[in-house]
C-alpha cells in the first residue's frame, strides 16, 4: 500500500437497515455496492457466505449453509459538518455513505442526499466552542449552541459564559406546551404563554419603557400590584375613583368644577 494514501477510504453507499437510536451514533447499514447481486429483499435477506457438502458418519451426504446477516455497523462521522454535534437521526431505507479504514472492520458513515419522503422525527444540535484555549471538552457550559428537536418540539438557543461574559442567555420555544420563554442565568425572563394568552416579565430590579405615547386596551381590569404607584405629573381619569383607603391631598382639590380647598 501507498503510504502516501489515506487508509480511510470510501466503502460503498449503503441503506439504514433499521432505525438509527436517538442517543446513538451507530447504525446498522447494509452497503449495497458489495451486495448487488442478492435477490430479493436486501433488509431481511441473510448473505451465504460459505456451502458445502459433509458426508456424516454414516455416510449420508447432507448441504449446509453459514449465513451472515447483510448489514454492518459504522459510527458517524461529521463528514463536513465540524459544528454538527448530534449524528442525523436516520431511519430504515435512508441513503448513507460508508467508509471503511484500511481492511479493518471500522466502518464510518455520514449522509449523502436530501431524502425528505423518508427523513421524520429529528433532534439535531449545533455546537460552537467558547473557551479561549485548553483542551476541555465542549459542553452545555461553555460553548454557544442551537438545538431543534422535532422528538421533543423545542427549539433552543444558548450561550455560555466561559470565555469571561458576564451572563448566559437562553431562548426556549417549546411547541408542545405553546410557550416562548427568554432568559438569563441571574433571574430575569420574558415568557408569552399562546395557551393562556398570557404575557410574563420577571426582572430582579426594573422595567424601564422609554417611548412617546403607551395604550393599554384592557377589556375588563388592569390590576397593579404594588406598596407604591408613584405618577410623576399629571394624572388625568376619565371616570369614577374609588378609594378604598384613606385620601391624603397634599395641595390644592378641585372636585366637578368647585374648589374644596386644602384638605390633609
Amino acid at each position: 500500500m501507498d503510504s502516501k494514501l489515506s487508509g480511510l477510504k470510501l466503502y460503498s453507499l449503503g441503506i439504514v437497515k433499521v432505525d438509527k437510536s436517538r442517543n446513538s451514533d451507530v447504525i446498522a447499514a447494509i452497503p449495497i455496492e458489495e451486495l448487488s447481486l442478492l435477490d430479493g429483499d436486501i433488509i431481511n435477506n441473510p448473505t451465504i457466505v460459505h456451502k458445502n457438502s459433509i458426508p456424516n458418519k454414516d455416510t449420508v451426504v447432507s448441504n449446509t449453509e453459514v449465513t451472515a446477516d447483510n448489514f454492518i455497523t459504522a459510527t458517524w462521522i461529521a463528514f463536513g459538518h465540524s459544528n454538527r454535534m448530534t449524528s442525523p437521526d436516520v431511519i430504515h431505507g435512508e441513503t448513507v455513505m460508508i467508509f471503511r479504514y484500511m481492511d479493518t472492520d471500522e466502518y464510518y458513515w455520514t449522509t449523502i442526499f436530501r431524502e425528505p419522503t423518508i427523513r421524520r422525527k429529528e433532534t439535531v444540535v449545533y455546537g460552537y466552542g467558547d473557551l479561549a484555549s485548553g483542551n476541555a471538552s465542549l459542553n452545555k457550559d461553555n460553548m454557544y449552541y442551537m438545538k431543534v428537536s422535532t422528538h421533543d418540539k423545542v427549539v433552543t438557543l444558548h450561550t455560555s459564559k466561559s470565555d469571561g461574559e458576564p451572563f448566559e442567555y437562553d431562548v426556549i420555544l417549546d411547541t408542545s406546551e405553546g410557550v416562548l420563554t427568554i432568559k438569563d442565568d441571574v433571574g430575569n425572563s420574558i415568557s408569552m404563554d399562546s395557551r393562556t394568552g398570557t404575557a410574563n416579565v420577571t426582572t430582579t430590579k426594573d422595567v424601564v419603557i422609554n417611548t412617546n405615547n403607551v395604550t393599554v386596551n384592557a377589556a375588563t381590569v388592569v390590576n397593579i400590584n404594588t406598596p407604591t404607584l408613584n405618577v410623576s405629573n399629571d394624572l388625568n381619569v376619565g371616570g369614577n375613583v374609588s378609594i378604598g383607603g384613606t385620601e391624603v391631598v397634599n395641595g390644592h382639590a378641585t372636585f366637578n368644577g368647585g374648589t374644596s380647598g386644602d384638605r390633609i
